[in-house]
């Protein structure tokens, strides 16, 4: 009898782990990281418009989010779509446009910004 009761307890305890992991794994499906560049750190203001599938154009002027300061590494909830990721950088006069990416249902877009082509605006001379 106390084993069934300690076997029962397990199983539900594992349950409620495999549960947990699920939850914790559904938070967000974009990511981007910068492995320590210092990429993220510099940005005052990033910000993810979203695009017309059809257009090729962003459905609004304003961004569907907008994040002051972001902290690496950027982790959003987005829905299945096509959208621009651009960004602000105090000492520049206008917003860049860094990479635009697509959110397909139930995976995760994992963005490494060393692996992205740095914008002209950003170049060093």
């Amino acid at each position: 009898m106390r084993a069934r009761i300690i076997l029962t307890l397990i199983i539900i305890g594992s349950a409620i782990a495999v549960l947990g992991v699920a939850q914790a794994t559904d938070e967000f499906n974009f990511k981007v990281i910068d492995g320590n560049a210092w990429l993220i750190e510099i940005f005052s203001e990033a910000r993810i418009y979203a695009i017309d599938p059809e257009t090729n154009v962003r459905i609004d002027l304003e961004p569907a989010i907008s994040l002051r300061y972001p902290e690496d590494p950027i982790q959003l909830q987005l829905d299945p779509g096509i959208y621009e990721f651009a960004i602000e950088i105090f000492h520049l006069r206008e917003e860049v446009l860094y990479f635009r990416f697509e959110i397909t249902e139930g995976e995760l877009k994992l963005v490494d910004l060393r692996e992205q082509e740095l914008p002209e605006e950003l170049a060093i001379y």
